[in-house]
């Protein structure tokens, strides 16, 4: 919620106008995306001041406010890369919105977030994958294709963040994700052998960056 601010003060004018640009994007996406009409190519400009601003010394008294606004945003952009079915047509919105997402990366008040959203959803992909391979009866009907598929955009970003991000300079971190990856192998990589490489290959680009 917006507070009243006082007068002339550039610090609340560019702290509400962040706040209220991330609700109107994650809006947007929202509404358009159930009406099949995701129109986004527009929008990475706005992402591209969003991210900008949050590293400027005139908003430092809202960092975390508008830092928390912005991962609103980044999750529902997340969300729709996952779910967004190929009707979008007219613009190719799957690298439309990895762009956005890229961009938001680029902040370091926003990497080891976004790092560890892109993993957890790796991870609960992973679950829904060995919970089909384990089914008793071998029933593939629930298999969705669409999130499969989208699953590449995800591996695709997490492995440029990793290629050019000095997140993986924290031993911590590293093997935090490290082990996130080789737990999301475990009982997938016989049925779904290509999500099962794509895993593989984060693991070994991570390892490869932090020798």
């Amino acid at each position: 919620m917006l507070t009243r601010q006082p007068a002339f003060d550039l610090a609340y004018t560019i702290r509400d106008t962040v706040i209220r640009a991330t609700e109107a994007i994650a809006e947007f996406l929202h509404c358009a995306f159930r009406r099949d009409l995701l129109s986004v190519a527009s929008l990475q400009t706005a992402v591209d001041a969003i991210a900008g601003v949050l590293d400027s010394p005139c908003v430092a008294k809202f960092q975390k406010q508008l830092v928390e606004a912005v991962i609103g945003m980044a999750r529902q952009i997340l969300h729709i890369l996952i779910h967004c079915d190929a009707f979008s047509t007219q613009e190719d919105v799957h690298n439309i919105l990895s762009a956005m997402l890229l961009t938001l990366a680029a902040s370091p008040l926003l990497t080891h977030w976004i790092v560890a959203e892109l993993l957890s959803s790796v991870s609960s992909h992973s679950d829904y994958l060995r919970d089909l391979s384990l089914a008793s009866d071998g029933n593939m009907n629930q298999f969705n294709v669409v999130e499969y598929e989208n699953m590449y955009h995800v591996f695709r970003i997490l492995e440029e963040i990793v290629m050019r991000s000095d997140i993986i300079s924290d031993q911590q971190v590293c093997e935090e994700m490290r082990k996130l990856l080789d737990d999301s192998l475990l009982h997938i990589s016989h049925v779904f052998p290509l999500f099962a490489h794509y895993v593989w290959r984060i693991g070994a680009l991570i390892s490869a960056k932090h020798q």
